[in-house]
């Protein structure tokens, strides 16, 4: 959610005249709700096909072990542990269908029960389900083939923040996301619908980035982890660009970047960021009147 905000420089010389007078501040620009809704879908289609390659990713695997070839690839091989990985995803995957089949049917009531469902199969006591992020963790580096980096960190993490205790997801403002949500996944992809999706995710995300949310401290440890398999990314020799960054400012970025994020004051800002419409056009000011004349004297 990147703003640019065009600060005005004030130079004054100290030195004899003439003095250098600054140029008139430049309002910074404030997004509309149909400007975002443009940028989004232009956005749109590259993220599909993103999400699609490693949906189909996942589907082989799924496939391997309906098909019953993880069977004969363990009989061969002696990895059954492989298989035992297999049956975890499908069984999870299958339920996160389940999941979505219930959302797209109308048949959830609001992100609390969504986010409810979601923990109930993927976590224990409030921490992640160590046999699915075992899956996870394996398959995935299968999947991206590689020995130099390790996934286990980031989805933990990540799965841990998910499954927390805290998060706030009641109230009528979950309750307009939820909805606006389904009507986009009913295929009702119309500006109106953007529209009160943008709204509605204007409302809540103060609350999603709270101490309760993803400004919890094992949210926070799931960014940490995410910035630092970015960097290790960038620095594999196998699957990234083999780049050597700087020591200091690799170390100094995850956590300056998390305060910066957990500091924002999102019910000011965004409002002010994304308003509900077209922004309003300035005011001109005013013609001066005209002074009057003086009386004569006599």
């Amino acid at each position: 959610m990147p703003a640019l905000t065009v600060i005005a420089l004030s130079v004054a010389s100290t030195a004899a005249p003439p003095v250098l007078k600054s140029a008139p501040a430049t309002p910074a620009h404030r997004l509309s709700i149909p400007e975002v809704y443009n940028k989004l879908v232009q956005k749109k289609d590259g993220a599909v096909e993103i999400a699609t390659k490693f949906k189909n990713q996942l589907k082989s695997r799924v496939f391997e072990y309906r098909s019953g070839l993880a069977d004969v690839r363990a009989a061969i091989t002696g990895d059954y542990a492989r298989r035992r990985r297999l049956s975890v995803i499908d069984t999870y995957f299958s339920d996160l269908g389940t999941i979505i089949e219930a959302f797209e049917n109308g048949e959830t009531t609001g992100m609390k029960d969504l986010h409810g469902r979601f923990k109930g199969i993927s976590c224990t006591n409030g921490e992640p389900n160590q046999n699915l992020m075992d899956a996870m963790e394996s398959e995935l580096t299968s999947l991206i083939d590689t020995n130099t980096l390790d996934f286990r960190p980031t989805i933990t993490n990540t799965y841990r923040c998910l499954c927390g205790s805290s998060w706030k997801l009641d109230g009528s403002e979950q309750t307009a996301l939820h909805n606006a949500l389904r009507e986009l996944v009913d295929g009702n992809d119309g500006s109106s619908t953007w529209t009160a999706l943008i709204v509605a995710g204007k409302n809540t995300l103060p609350s999603y980035m709270g101490s309760d949310g993803l400004c919890s401290e094992s949210c926070k440890e799931m960014f940490l982890e995410m910035i630092k398999l970015g960097f290790s990314v960038a620095e594999a020799p196998d699957v990234g660009a083999a780049a050597t960054l700087p020591v200091i400012p690799k170390a100094q970025f995850p956590p300056s970047y998390i305060s910066c994020m957990c500091g924002m004051q999102y019910e000011t800002m965004l409002p002010t960021l994304f308003p509900d419409g077209r922004p309003r056009a300035p005011r001109s000011n005013p013609s001066p009147r005209p002074r009057p004349k003086p009386e004569p004297q006599p």
